[in-house]
């Protein structure tokens, strides 16, 4: 929601309407490390509650990197080769981003690989659907109605795509769910947290970069200039908040702003993304989309 705020504020300030703001969610690539490298070697050695208050403070000192650069924000991302900066982004996608969706959409060709062959047709075709309708909406039903229709095939192939039932997202999930503050495991986590900094440092260093060479993109490519010492300071502030409301995985924001705007985004997707996603997290929202959606659907995304 704030980037939303950011741009429109951009779009007042230049007296312009097609300023996009910027991409912004859930670390990926952190996700994958704190889960792997920090939260289940220290559950084996210590148990769960010790493991997932190391992933507090594995967050939170990602954010006290993030705010640490803000000072020299600038000036690295004036002085630094961008090159350089691409390449920690440029591994971090192939790797964490690329590389295990693309596995998984071959281990489920019906409901993945082909929707994913027709979206790239799509793209590179410039193919207009009727409405105006995104070619990724439309890969997306196509996925989910190829789903269901696995399922009612059964067999080997519809077993692939059982999902969560009503019932169970109603006795488990269901309700409001507001967070609670996570300071007594943030607290606890200190000790074996900070042995793990040859994990969390490295990557909060390359989301940082992520971050500098963003922001560059969306000024030079997307022809938005966006601050980056307001981008950085509200990377690091959300890394703070996540970790009191009981969060160990890092937001930062996303390469994609060129073509995002290309697509036709300007700022309204960013506030309708905040919103949804607040309202699914407190309803219980997630666990029920894939009650009625394949998982597998959203490996082309």
């Amino acid at each position: 929601i704030y980037f939303w705020w950011q741009g429109r504020c951009l779009a007042r300030r230049e007296r312009r309407h097609d300023v996009c703001a910027q991409p912004f969610g859930i670390n990926t690539p952190d996700v994958f490390s704190f889960i792997f490298n920090i939260m289940a070697v220290v559950a084996k050695q210590r148990g769960h509650v010790d493991a997932y208050s190391a992933g507090l403070v594995a967050n939170l000192m990602s954010g006290v990197v993030t705010i640490a650069v803000v000072p020299i924000g600038n000036w690295v991302k004036n002085h630094f080769p961008k090159p350089a900066l691409f390449s920690a982004l440029a591994g971090i996608a192939i790797t964490f981003l690329a590389f295990g969706p693309f596995l998984n959409m071959y281990s489920t060709p019906f409901v993945s690989l082909v929707p994913t062959f027709v979206l790239l047709l799509l793209l590179f075709a410039k193919v207009e659907l009727p409405g105006k309708c995104p070619a990724i909406i439309f890969q997306w039903v196509l996925s989910i109605a190829m789903g269901w229709l696995a399922r009612l095939i059964g067999g080997s192939i519809g077993a692939q795509f059982a999902a969560t039932t009503f019932a169970e997202w109603q006795a488990q999930d269901s309700g409001f769910h507001l967070p609670s503050l996570a300071v007594r495991g943030l607290y606890q986590g200190f000790e074996v947290g900070l042995q793990y900094a040859s994990v969390w440092l490295p990557l909060a260093v390359v989301a940082v970069a992520e971050i500098i060479i963003n922001v560059s993109i969306t000024h030079d490519v997307g022809k938005d200039p966006f601050s980056l010492r307001e981008t950085l300071v509200v990377n690091s502030a959300t890394s703070f908040a996540g970790t009191l409301l009981g969060t160990p995985f890092p937001a930062v924001t996303f390469i994609g702003h060129p073509t995002f705007k290309e697509l036709g985004g300007r700022t309204g997707y960013s506030l309708l993304q905040g919103v949804v996603l607040f309202l699914l997290a407190m309803f219980g929202g997630f666990t029920l989309l894939l009650t009625f959606i394949p998982q597998q659907a959203f490996y082309p995304m």
